[in-house]
């Protein structure tokens, strides 16, 4: 019979021969695997301690895996980044609309000739002047397919023929936040570029000038109505559309005026 003290040491001695092949393992799989380390058990009773070796697991990514982690958490930071920095400074806005306006005379008869009423449509892009609010710097494109008309055009024996015009115009707009709308001033400087169904093209300069509101829906979409006035630059009684030294129409003043009326969507990036 075993006496009272005999009985833990006894125990004691059986846990120490059971832990120490498994910490032998142990350790041989620690020696093998780099996300292992040990922590120290102590069985201890009157007679004696015991100190068993037991293993601590630790979830431990691999280099490559680290390294993919790593990469897509940065870009998915970098392409926040810059989601953030064009949500408040580009813009871009597809404007449909109305133009009308612009006379010329026949180079021959004298008659005057109107530019028929039609629609246009286009595209602005803006870039934000951080010095002030509700500031942007424009790129404005602006394209009209329409037709002079008289009452009697002796062009190649014919009552009209098209013109098509395009405007590509670099300026700004300036506004401020009113009542939930931010209505605003615009105007642009460039080139109007006119390209007739017979005879030469023709490219001058031009300006712009109008104003209107931009009506936000959403943080990233607003509503823009305007209206804007368009003057290309003549010099003088200018003739234009010409072929074989034969001019077709001729431009009394020098600026020919046409006024464009136009809706768009405001696209914030």
């Amino acid at each position: 019979m075993f006496e009272k003290k005999t009985i833990p040491s006894l125990l004691a001695t059986v846990l120490k021969k059971i832990a120490d092949p498994l910490s032998d393992k142990y350790l041989n799989l620690f020696n093998h695997t780099d996300s292992t380390n040990f922590r120290l058990v102590r069985f201890e009773n009157e007679n004696s301690t015991v100190f068993c070796k037991r293993p601590v697991r630790h979830l431990q990514l691999g280099n490559s895996m680290m390294k993919s982690i790593c990469c897509f958490l940065f870009v998915f930071i970098f392409l926040s980044g810059i989601s953030a920095v064009q949500a408040a400074d580009y813009e871009v806005t597809p404007i449909f609309g109305y133009t009308f306006g612009g006379d010329f005379e026949d180079a021959d008869s004298g008659q005057t000739l109107n530019l028929d009423e039609d629609k246009n449509f286009g595209v602005i892009i803006g870039l934000r002047d951080k010095s002030k609010a509700h500031a942007f710097y424009e790129f404005l494109y602006s394209y009209q397919s329409t037709s002079l008309k008289g009452n009697d055009i002796a062009f190649t024996g014919e009552s009209r023929f098209d013109v098509d015009i395009n405007y590509f115009h670099l300026g700004g707009r300036y506004g401020e936040a009113w009542k939930g709308v931010i209505p605003y001033v615009a105007a642009g400087i460039g080139v109007t570029h006119f390209s007739p169904e017979q005879g030469d093209s023709e490219t001058k300069f031009s300006f712009s000038i109008g104003g209107g509101i931009m009506a936000p829906i959403t943080e990233h979409i607003s509503l823009r109505f305007e209206g804007r006035g368009f003057g290309t630059a003549f010099d003088g009684s200018s003739e234009i559309f010409c072929v074989n030294n034969q001019c077709a129409v001729r431009v009394e003043g020098d600026v020919l005026w046409q006024f464009s009326a136009f809706a768009g969507v405001v696209f914030t990036f």
